[in-house]
């Protein structure tokens, strides 16, 4: 967990629907099979190198090799993320 990201999918409430520039994203612009995702940081490991990264952090990233995460046998708390599949940070 050295350079791995404990994440959380958004909430539909949290997800963001318009850019900073005020251009709102339409649900329908929104592909249900597309290769990335938003999530809030949960955990940072020690050697994340971005310390821009951290608990509560909104990403950007790619949805490639994400391994769920499930504690005491219920459902998935979250997902692993290494750093280099962020995308982008993105601010509220």
């Amino acid at each position: 967990m050295r350079n791995f990201l404990l994440l959380r999918e958004l909430k539909e409430d949290e997800a963001v629907t318009k850019t900073d520039s005020g251009i709102f994203i339409p649900d329908s612009a929104k592909e249900p099979e597309a290769p990335r995702r938003d999530a809030i940081v949960v955990l940072t490991g020690p050697d994340v190198e971005n310390k821009n990264i951290k608990e509560g952090t909104h990403v950007y990233l790619t949805s490639m090799m994400m391994k769920e995460v499930i504690m005491d046998g219920k459902e998935a708390v979250g997902f692993l993320a290494k750093e280099s599949d962020i995308l982008a940070i993105l601010e509220k």
